[in-house]
């Protein structure tokens, strides 16, 4: 089968469908998507709610909960404490199947009667915006966190402390604004780093201290922009970046043109096969 143009229902923008596809989806003996890929994530992405909070009161209790179904959905959302007792039973909620009608159907309708809590999380303290996390402390707004202590504003991150805006990290301390970087400190504005401390702005670094600006770089100290600097150079143009945003500006543009000129890995991953 060759390959086929088609518009997508929701947004109207059209998406191609390659033999290979067609052949994929013979296996499945399931039709071609109407949706482009863009909107079949976005379809994805909203069944699972991470990042919006509300307030409504437990079905059970009544009393005020913090969840993440909104108070208009039609939905019986118990508070924890309500969802982990023995007030109620799920088996309570089983139907016989009707032949008759549609298996998505009768699932929906069980799936709106069944309860459900209010958040997932487990053995934290003073986390109550964090969702599917666990043994977090005086955390806030997170999703995916594990074992973090004064940690706001993260999603997917575990073992961190005392940090902010985090994405996918894992072992940090004092640091803002990271992304997939494990085991730092005192960093900012660092991606896809390893090992990196007292550091700035980074990308693809590893083993490395007191870095500004710099790409790709192993086992390096006192660098700004990849090249070597002294620590009274260093400190200059940290607390110029800190406080002066027209240099801060300039500066950002140069790292981005350093990026460009570095050389990257063609497929990020780890210890895989």
């Amino acid at each position: 089968m060759m390959s086929e143009t088609k518009t997508c229902k929701a947004c109207g923008q059209n998406f191609n469908l390659e033999a290979e596809d067609f052949e994929y989806l013979k296996k499945f003996e399931v039709p071609a998507p109407s949706h482009c890929p863009d909107c079949r994530n976005q379809r994805r992405w909203a069944f699972r709610n991470d990042r919006m909070f509300y307030i409504r009161d437990c079905d059970m209790c009544r009393n005020k909960m913090i969840t993440v179904y909104s108070p208009d959905k039609e939905l019986i959302v118990y508070c924890r404490d309500c969802f982990l007792s023995d007030k109620f039973a799920p088996l309570e909620y089983g139907k016989d199947f009707d032949f008759s009608r549609s298996f998505f159907e009768q699932y929906e309708e069980m799936r709106v009667k069944v309860p459900r809590i209010s958040m997932y999380q487990t053995q934290s303290e003073n986390s109550d915006y964090t969702i599917h996390s666990g043994k977090n402390r005086n955390c806030y707004m997170g999703n995916a966190m594990r074992e973090c202590e004064d940690v706001y504003y993260a999603d997917f991150a575990q073992y961190c402390k005392n940090s902010m805006d985090l994405y996918m990290c894992s072992h940090l301390e004092n640091s803002y604004f990271c992304t997939d970087t494990d085991e730092c400190y005192n960093s900012a504005y660092l991606e896809n780093c390893l090992a990196v401390n007292f550091s700035y702005l980074c990308f693809d670094c590893r083993n490395a201290n007191n870095l500004i600006g710099c790409v790709g770089l192993r086992r390096k100290e006192f660098m700004i922009l990849n090249k070597p600097a002294t620590k009274e150079e260093f400190d200059d143009i940290l607390a110029k970046l800190k406080t002066d945003r027209t240099f801060k500006n300039e500066f950002i543009k140069k790292y981005k043109e350093l990026r460009l000129e570095i050389p990257v890995k063609y497929f990020w991953d780890k210890n895989s096969e």
